[in-house]
């Protein structure tokens, strides 16, 4: 259906939204209250505006907030805005405990008592048509609900207030913040008929929302995702643990308290705002052409037609090695040897889009262990290969997610054969050595773990070891530095933007060779490359350095690459 047909959207404002006889309930699993003093005093600094150009009917806009019916009579379900309306709820306690003081201390006390009441039963309570009793119009999640109701609206104070929870806390502090900006603003006056007048006239019918009123919980995701309301918003995460608690619930406390369990270990291992990704990157090797947007659905579907608990196992354990994905180090990649450093330069490389395939990868080598490292090998050599020719990346996702669908039904057994599915996102060698020679990457910017690497591996391949960047043991030294002096003539000015961050212009150098070299002509420079420990660096050796002589030394760097990065029998097989 379209989306269209499943919402309503309109303007209202906070009086209309409060006096149309609904209940709002927060969803129980929904996240604790959020906001410090940070946004109530950007919140209240809005306020006094509008009170202070109250006479120009001023208004002001908080936002989206996202409403769907519960199924029970005048109850709808706040899916995103439930900080701002619990603060504004907050702010009109304040008012009233104002209020109320006002009326304890003698100042117009049946007059204050009376304005008091009506607030009360404006903004914060609702009578029940059969029972006549009067309850909270907004009810909070699970955790800070009992504390609300029995505290704040019923002005009482905690006895121990250290004890309290963090969101409950939150609470307790807004409701101190806006009772000490009310009497800083309105205490001189001592007229409760003023600041009564502040939150009717003012907060109530100056403060807007946009109103969006959605049929189910697949509508109220899509339009989460498209909103950028005001404050902290609930999250795809939240969204998704929401829907899985409700469904876990349907079957008891116990089955609810076992779903939290998983789903706490969890969140131990992958935070809450990278689960949507994981999640993504998981479902895409079941749900065929999945993109990140539909994965609510996709959660949605798999859980419907089987069980919500082997769907929150199979999460903890995605959990345990996506987060492993971005720690080489991990105790899990103890026992796949080889593993730690294919790790290593994945995450150096930064191609995410192969996580489809590995995690549908990793359970069919439990047996044949040297077969994970084999198949991450390859992958940072294609991985490598896409960065050098900016590849199209999102060619790459589709194949990668198309490969890991074949790899979960079982028809893909090997690294070769998963590699080789790839398809249309090889590079083949004559592109990965046409680019490569031609390959500029700054030092200092957010490529520079990659210029690292790229070096590393060279050095390697010229005879040397490993290069220990992170250790000191060496920088990257411009063989045409960035303001050159004698020797470096021949390049024009346009040539030397061209070529200061080509790789065949960096080269690695310990610092105490470094440190002699300052602004010294390009022949000093090669007597002290020669004494440098890297065969990388040892090996400039042209007579001047000219464009042409970069560009052979990046050549034949290119050539070198080409054996360092190989797919094998992976291309020749295709």
């Amino acid at each position: 259906m379209p989306l269209n047909e499943t919402l309503n959207a309109r303007p209202v404002t906070l009086g209309e939204l409060l006096s149309n006889g609904r209940r709002y309930a927060i969803p129980a699993f929904q996240r604790d209250y959020a906001w410090s003093e940070r946004e109530w005093a950007e919140l209240w600094d809005d306020l006094i505006i509008l009170h202070e150009r109250r006479a120009e009917r001023v208004e002001h806009y908080l936002g989206a907030i996202v409403l769907q019916a519960t199924g029970q009579e005048s109850e709808q379900r706040i899916v995103d805005g439930q900080q701002r309306l619990v603060t504004l709820s907050v702010l009109a306690l304040a008012v009233i405990a104002h209020v109320e003081q006002l009326a304890a201390d003698g100042v117009e006390p049946e007059d204050n008592a009376e304005r008091a009441s009506l607030l009360r039963g404006r903004f914060i309570n609702i009578r029940s048509a059969a029972s006549l009793e009067y309850s909270p119009r907004l009810s909070l999640n699970e955790h800070d609900n009992a504390f609300y109701r029995a505290y704040l609206v019923r002005g009482r104070r905690p006895r121990w207030p250290r004890t309290l929870r963090q969101s409950e806390r939150r609470l307790l502090e807004a409701l101190d913040f806006f009772r000490a900006r009310l009497a800083e603003r309105f205490g001189g006056s001592r007229s409760g008929a003023e600041v009564a007048a502040f939150l009717s006239d003012v907060v109530a019918a100056r403060v807007r929302f946009i109103q969006i009123d959605v049929e189910d919980d697949e509508t109220a995701f899509t339009v989460f995702e498209t909103l950028n309301a005001r404050g902290v918003a609930l999250g795809t995460g939240d969204l998704l643990k929401n829907f899985l608690f409700q469904t876990a619930a349907a079957g008891g406390q116990s089955d609810l308290e076992a779903a939290r369990g998983l789903w706490a270990r969890t969140v131990a291992l992958v935070p809450m705002e990278q689960l949507p990704q994981m999640m993504f990157h998981r479902l895409a090797a079941r749900v065929p052409g999945l993109r990140p947007k539909r994965v609510f659905s996709a959660v949605k579907q798999i859980v419907g037609e089987g069980d919500v608990f082997e769907f929150l196992q199979d999460m903890r354990e995605t959990a345990e090695i996506y987060a492993a994905l971005d720690d080489p180090l991990a105790a899990v990649w103890r026992d796949f040897e080889g593993a730690r450093r294919e790790i290593r330069h994945l995450r150096v490389i930064g191609i995410e889009q192969v996580r489809p395939l590995v995690l549908a990868a990793l359970p069919r080598f439990a047996e044949r262990r040297e077969r994970w490292a084999n198949l991450l090998r390859r992958l940072v050599a294609l991985g490598v290969r896409w960065v050098v020719t900016e590849a199209d990346m999102g060619m790459v996702e589709r194949a990668c997610q198309a490969a890991a669908i074949r790899v979960e039904r079982g028809e893909l057994k090997s690294p070769r054969a998963m590699v080789r599915a790839l398809g249309e996102a090889h590079v083949d060698d004559a592109q990965f050595e046409f680019a490569f020679a031609r390959l500029a990457l700054s030092p200092q910017g957010p490529r520079k773990a990659l210029v690292r690497y790229l070096l590393s591996e060279l050095e390697v391949a010229y005879g040397g070891r490993p290069i220990g960047f992170e250790r000191g043991d060496a920088s990257i030294e411009h063989v045409l530095p960035q303001n050159p002096g004698e020797g470096f003539e021949a390049f024009s000015a346009a040539q030397h933007r061209d070529a200061l961050d080509r790789l065949g212009n960096l080269t690695p150098l310990e610092g105490m060779l470094n440190r002699q070299l300052g602004s010294v002509a390009y022949e000093a420079k090669r007597e002290i490359y020669a004494e440098s420990g890297f065969a990388i660096t040892r090996v400039i050796t042209a007579p001047e350095w000219t464009p042409e002589a970069l560009h052979a030394r990046q050549e034949e760097m290119a050539a070198k690459a080409l054996s360092i990065w190989s797919l094998g029998d992976a291309i020749e097989a295709r």
